[in-house]
């Protein structure tokens, strides 16, 4: 069982006894942490980028790092990483300043590099 499997499956349990992480409701919860990102993501034949701190803690590095590394096992080199050790969920660093610059700069740099591999 993978590690985001188990991760839905507890927030599920703890969800159950209405335990709410955020604005959303069980019902979006439920939604969200019942989708196969793996299976989705493994189906994507576009560049796709994911943005990952290393200090967040709603969405964990390491299940992130695991499915990047599944994804690559099948091929699909078309879905990267962009990790940044220091930044949290609400992309900043971990004295509260903002990285959004810093990302959105990377992104954009990665747009470009991308659409220069993808376009033929």
């Amino acid at each position: 069982m993978s590690s985001i499997t188990t991760l839905s499956e507890s927030c599920l349990t703890l969800l159950g006894r209405r335990r709410i992480f955020s604005n959303h409701g069980y019902a979006w919860w439920r939604s969200m942490l019942s989708i196969d990102q793996e299976s989705v993501l493994s189906r994507v034949e576009i560049p796709a980028l994911i943005v990952q701190g290393g200090s967040d803690k709603s969405v964990s590095p390491e299940a992130v790092a695991e499915l990047i590394e599944n994804l690559h096992d099948l091929g699909k080199f078309n879905i990267e990483l962009m990790a940044y050790p220091e930044m949290d969920h609400g992309l900043s660093d971990s004295d509260g300043r903002p990285m959004t610059q810093d990302v959105a700069e990377s992104i954009r740099g990665w747009l470009i590099n991308t659409s220069d591999r993808w376009r033929d």
